[in-house]
């Protein structure tokens, strides 16, 4: 991504996607971005900030669909979990 991304856009890095909040300029005129992640979303997380000038050809933009494709994974792997959490308790008859 060779400029800095516009908030409300959804953006990937690395293995994660999320959507640009704030845009703001540093003292020394680096673009900092207020991202908010799925994986923060799921861990109930803060929206991180994230120095875009560091790396900016790690930083591209993505799609609605590939937003709501980390957030369904997310839901399988939650929902995955819970049910081996119940399952321990019905195994060794501690049910209520």
């Amino acid at each position: 991504m060779v400029s800095a991304p516009q908030v409300g856009q959804i953006i990937r890095l690395r293995s994660w996607h999320g959507v640009v909040l704030d845009v703001f300029t540093n003292e020394t005129g680096k673009t900092i971005l207020r991202v908010q992640t799925v994986r923060n979303v799921f861990r109930r997380l803060n929206p991180e900030f994230i120095e875009f000038d560091l790396a900016p050809d790690a930083i591209e933009p993505a799609s609605l669909e590939d937003l709501q494709a980390e957030v369904a994974n997310y839901e399988a792997v939650l929902q995955e979990s819970l049910q081996e959490l119940v399952s321990h308790t019905t195994m060794n008859g501690d049910s209520a």
